[in-house]
Order: C-alpha cells, then sequence, then structure tokens
C-alpha cells in the first residue's frame, strides 16, 4: 500500500488509497484488501525500523566467536571494520529528493555507515544519513558518535583525522588506519624488523608522535605505532591534472594500544 502511494502521482491522501485498494482489479493484482484507517495511521509506529534493533541485539549475543587469523591475534578487543557506502535510490522515494547537485539534478540516496564485528562475522553498529559524506553525514563524525571501549576500529585513509584518534584512545579502544605518505612525525622509536615482516613487504615499524605539522590541538595526542608497508601506490580518483586524478599515495597502516 505504501509503494502504491509512492508511486501514483494521482492518489494524494489516506483516504484516496483506501478507496483505492476496494478496487477489484487493483485487489487482484497486488493482492491487497480494503484497510482501515485507523489500522494503517498506528502501522507507521509498527513499522519502525529502530524496533528491530532489540531483536538484532538479542540474537547477536547468543552468538560465538570465530577463531582469528594469526596476524590479527594481537589486536585487542572486538575487532572492528568500519566504514560507509552510498545506497542509490528510487528518484520517486521523497526523503531523497530535496538534495539538489546542481542544475536542476539531485541525488536519489542514502549513505549507509557500517561496523563490522570480525570475530563474530556479523554487522554491528549501523546508520543511516543522507549521502553527502559532510557534516553530520560524515563517516568520521557518525564513528566519533558511535564509539565505544573495548574495540579496534579499522578504517580507510577518510578517517585519518588525528582528533578522531583521540577520541577513540579516549573511548579505550584501539585504531588501524591508512594515512598520507606526506603526514609529519618525529619518530620516537625505530622497532626491529624480523625477516618474516621483510618477506612481508614491511619497510618500516616505528614509535612516533604524528601530525606535527597540524595546530597543536589538531595533533595526536599519544604515540602511534606507524608502520610502512611496500605498495603499488594509486592515482587518487576525481578531477586533478587533466582529469588524471590526483597525488599519488602509498598505504602506511598507523596502530595504537598494541
Amino acid at each position: 500500500l505504501i509503494l502504491l502511494y509512492l508511486f501514483n502521482p494521482t492518489i494524494d491522501s489516506m483516504r484516496t488509497l483506501q478507496r483505492v485498494a476496494e478496487l477489484p482489479e487493483i485487489q487482484k493484482r497486488l493482492g491487497i484488501k480494503r484497510f482501515s484507517l485507523g489500522s494503517f495511521s498506528e502501522s507507521c509506529r509498527v513499522f519502525e525500523p529502530e524496533k528491530l534493533q532489540a531483536v538484532v541485539d538479542q540474537l547477536a549475543g547468543g552468538l560465538l566467536p570465530v577463531d582469528r587469523h594469526d596476524l590479527l591475534r594481537q589486536l585487542p578487543g572486538k575487532l572492528t571494520l568500519v566504514d560507509s557506502t552510498v545506497i542509490d535510490t528510487l528518484c520517486t522515494v521523497a526523503e531523497a529528493m530535496f538534495l539538489p547537485l546542481g542544475k536542476g539534478r539531485h541525488s536519489h540516496a542514502w549513505r549507509l555507515h557500517l561496523q563490522f564485528d570480525v570475530d563474530h562475522h556479523v554487522p554491528g553498529e549501523w546508520e543511516i544519513t543522507n549521502p553527502r559524506n559532510t557534516g553530520k553525514s560524515d563517516e568520521k563524525s557518525v564513528l566519533r558518535s558511535r564509539l565505544a571501549a573495548g574495540h579496534t576500529y579499522v578504517m580507510d585513509r577518510w578517517y585519518a583525522q588525528f582528533t578522531l584518534w583521540n577520541d577513540i584512545k579516549a573511548a579505550a579502544s584501539s585504531y588501524v588506519c591508512r594515512v598520507r605518505d606526506n603526514s609529519t612525525y618525529k619518530v620516537l622509536d625505530d622497532r626491529p624488523l624480523s625477516s618474516k615482516a621483510l618477506a612481508a613487504g614491511i619497510l618500516s615499524d616505528q614509535i612516533v608522535h604524528i601530525g606535527l605539522s597540524k595546530k597543536p590541538r589538531e595533533r595526536a595526542d599519544h604515540p602511534t605505532r606507524l608502520i610502512c608497508v611496500k605498495a603499488t601506490p594509486h592515482s587518487k580518483r576525481g578531477k586533478g591534472a587533466k582529469r588524471g586524478g590526483g597525488p599519488k599515495v602509498r598505504p602506511i597502516v598507523a596502530k595504537i594500544n598494541l
């Protein structure tokens, strides 16, 4: 019934929808019956997706963790992958219609922010926002609002914000994150590399103070473990010199609280 309302511009009220639902051909094609206005208006509260969260939490509580890979055993707490993705939606869904892109075009999408529990192999915290990835819908802002103790958050380069790392540490959790190869830092300890690490392409393993090019309040307020790995640089997608993309970056991984 809700989809029938959304996709049919001639239906502009609940009473009109009720009358349409009484048409024999509509009932036959869609398998619907006449409905009560009172029960249909009440359904808006029954359909609230937040009500599913308690069910999901209860089911997740009964899951047993799976064994971690040997390389991940040293990571403390609950290993949590963090990222977001834009979900394309039909242009007729009214909630996404407000977001203009310019020249009369609109973006009909939402952004799903998800934390994935690696040990139990199930989704954890999640949130739906507009797709802009700025302000309240920025991946960093959403993660910051949902930080909890006892996690190791694994993140991509978009989350490489030193103040976010400070907040993760203050929440009694750890992080693994890619950073730009032009980050400014001071080496506090140059850790020796084993033959196994060298064979895996590790170039350096250091304890550093990172973010020295930033203002003091924007720097990491704690020592960070910085691991530089050998990798093939990629060109940043998007605009750049003659649309060839932006500067090349080399993945660098940062860890804390190990």
